[in-house]
């Protein structure tokens, strides 16, 4: 049985489910002095600055990035769902404000640019930033490719699984947590959720993670509006993108097409 809970300061998750669940007794230990990281409450010139600093603190697994949480945690109740089972987190979904998201991605170098669906700028227009909940990603199973194929660890030592079901996915946990935000973020008085979604090819699914627009329709989002960008994979993942993309008929107009999703509160 699948519960889902809004993360709390007695347990922040900053990283990934590469490696599969994660125990509830999994050390969370943070070297914040080595990071001379400020006292909480953070200003938002104090989150400026920490971003400026260190990076990517929407996620990862270093200290910036769980004391970053620990602020949203304060200031909003929350910035991410978990799936637990029994003892083990086996899935999540994080979520900003997007002011706050805007302000982190601003403050990151010129040349540390998200991939797509992490592209909090793609996801609506400024004026629209009040009220609004950014989300970025969902996660509910190790990485996968969705074919038969074999595939290298990456950089990182991940191993990718060829099924959604080898990976762990495929339990109902993703779409349980995308469903599960809706009641929370009415209740804690936002006004509408937006995600950039990718297309439905599983690779894109299992690589990427996020959903893709089948998935947060089945959640009960919209598509408002679409973004082409196209993007390059090493030659191995390019050949399965384009078998894949050949099986379902679509077109690479298609499949470089990440669609607005919208939740109005």
């Amino acid at each position: 049985m699948i519960e889902i809970r809004p993360m709390g300061e007695d347990f922040i998750l900053p990283r990934c489910l590469h490696g599969g669940p994660i125990e509830a007794t999994a050390a969370q230990a943070s070297d914040v002095a080595r990071f001379e990281l400020p006292p909480h409450p953070w200003s938002d010139e104090t989150i400026r600055e920490v971003a400026a600093k260190h990076g990517g603190i929407t996620h990862g697994g270093e200290p910036p990035s769980r004391e970053f949480m620990r602020e949203m945690i304060q200031r909003y109740g929350t910035c991410a769902l978990l799936a637990w089972q029994e003892k083990r987190v086996v899935g999540f979904l994080r979520f900003y404000p997007m002011r706050i998201a805007r302000l982190v991605q601003a403050a990151q170098p010129p040349d540390d640019d998200p991939e797509e669906i992490l592209d909090c700028r793609l996801a609506c227009e400024p004026e629209e930033d009040e009220g609004t909940l950014w989300l970025q990603c969902v996660m509910a199973s190790r990485p996968y490719t969705g074919t038969g194929k074999e595939v290298p660890p990456t950089g990182g030592g991940d191993r990718i699984f060829r099924t959604a079901e080898e990976a762990g996915g495929r339990k109902g946990a993703g779409l349980s947590l995308a469903k599960a935000l809706v009641p929370w973020a009415r209740e804690h008085g936002w006004k509408r959720i937006v995600k950039i979604a990718h297309c439905d090819l599983d690779f894109f699914y299992g690589i990427w993670g996020g959903g893709g627009r089948t998935f947060w329709e089945k959640a009960g989002f919209r598509s408002v509006g679409t973004v082409h960008r196209p993007h390059e994979w090493s030659d191995d993942d390019m050949a399965i993108v384009r078998a894949q993309m050949a099986e379902k008929g679509m077109s690479e107009e298609d499949v470089w097409t990440y669609h607005r999703m919208t939740y109005e509160l």
